[in-house]
């Protein structure tokens, strides 16, 4: 897997990056798209890391949805 990761598969990384620090996002993946050739290598797992979100893998939620369900019960 890792020697399939080129520096592109991170530009939507780097793009919420610029966001989250208050780049309109359009902009922030234009600015992306300029600097593709000079991103800097990451990990994988980082970039999943970035990626958790309530529903995503990284957290399903389930206790919360046991919960409901066990109240609902």
């Amino acid at each position: 897997m890792r020697s399939a990761v080129t520096p592109e598969l991170f530009a939507t990384d780097r793009a919420i990056e610029l966001a989250a620090q208050g780049v309109p996002f359009r902009q922030a993946y234009r600015q992306v798209a300029e600097e593709l050739g000079s991103l800097p290598p990451r990990a994988p797992e980082e970039s999943l890391r970035a990626r958790v979100s309530p529903g995503a893998p990284g957290d399903l939620g389930l206790e919360r949805l046991q919960k409901r369900l066990t109240e609902l019960g």
